[in-house]
């Protein structure tokens, strides 16, 4: 059997807080019994440390060796309660990262134009907030559009709020309070928002759009399903298939922001990096052919 060397940290492992664990004193005493190195790994120091010491002696526990002072031990494993490994590490990052990038918002300069209805006494603004099969620009030779059907799914059970601006603080109405009405049709993704007249801010933006100062769009979601296509050029544009809607937006400058951007150059470089490999790769395989004679 190979000898190991296992570092064991004190606090939230050996001790719980309140006594020793027994269990894991037990299992000390089983990796030396079976010839393993076992030292005490804790960052303790001064009379934190001093009490540590007491705590071990107090319980019978031996250790190989005890720590001096907080420097990192020469061990094979690393016995932490808040300890994870590179790998898992490496794709909580990962996954951290997508989270960052999972909320995003579109700035949808539509053709149609957002107005105002009255009914009655009932106050109204409604327009679409996103046109499907039309390309938006996010940069140079970088573009997506909204595919017909994006919306069918989220439309089913989604809460979503109407803002201004994207601003939490500045909510027009709610699907679920039924101030809010969506539907989706051929044409793209249609609202309406029931005005509520005691509301100053609300009836402000009710006489801007009137008025016609402000008539564009965005909205807040998350990408379920999209396509990805690049072109020779090197020019790509994404189909978004299916999305998670949490909020539309009424706005006066409705624009990508850099979040967003860097989100999707991101996108970009990955698929072109992907290009770049399987063409490596078929132009590797086409040469064999051809030093094998198989041409």
């Amino acid at each position: 059997m190979v000898m190991s060397k296992f570092a064991i940290d004190f606090d939230g492992v050996l001790w719980d807080g309140e006594k020793i664990r027994e269990d894991i004193a037990e299992k000390i005493e089983q990796l030396r019994e079976d010839g393993h190195k076992v030292y005490l790994w804790t960052a303790r120091q001064g009379d934190l440390k001093q009490e540590c010491m007491e705590i071990i002696e107090e319980a019978g526990i031996q250790f190989d060796e005890l720590p001096e002072d907080y420097l990192k031990i020469g061990a094979d494993y690393y016995i932490d309660d808040r300890a994870i490994s590179i790998d898992e590490f490496m794709e909580r990052e990962r996954k951290m990262d997508r989270n960052r990038d999972v909320y995003q918002r579109r700035a949808l300069i539509s053709p149609t134009k957002f107005n105002t209805r009255e009914d009655g006494e009932a106050l109204y603004i409604e327009g679409y907030f996103a046109v499907f099969n039309s390309t938006y620009e996010i940069w140079n030779d970088a573009t997506e559009s909204i595919a017909p059907g994006a919306f069918t799914e989220t439309l089913k059970d989604a809460d979503v709020r109407a803002l201004i601006n994207h601003d939490t603080r500045l909510v027009l109405g709610r699907t679920k309070a039924e101030t809010l009405e969506l539907r989706e049709d051929d044409h793209g993704l249609w609202g309406k928002v029931l005005i509520n007249p005691n509301d100053q801010d609300a009836m402000n933006l009710y006489e801007r759009v009137k008025r016609g100062d402000v008539d564009q769009c965005s909205f807040g979601f998350e990408i379920i399903r999209e396509e990805t296509e690049i072109s020779d050029d090197g020019s790509i544009h994404w189909t978004i298939r299916e999305v998670k809607l949490y909020e539309v937006s009424v706005c006066t400058f409705p624009a990508y922001e850099e979040t967003e951007v860097s989100a999707r150059q991101r996108d970009a470089e990955v698929v072109r990096k992907q290009r770049r490999e399987q063409a490596n790769k078929a132009w590797k395989q086409e040469t064999l052919k051809k030093l094998k004679g198989e041409n």
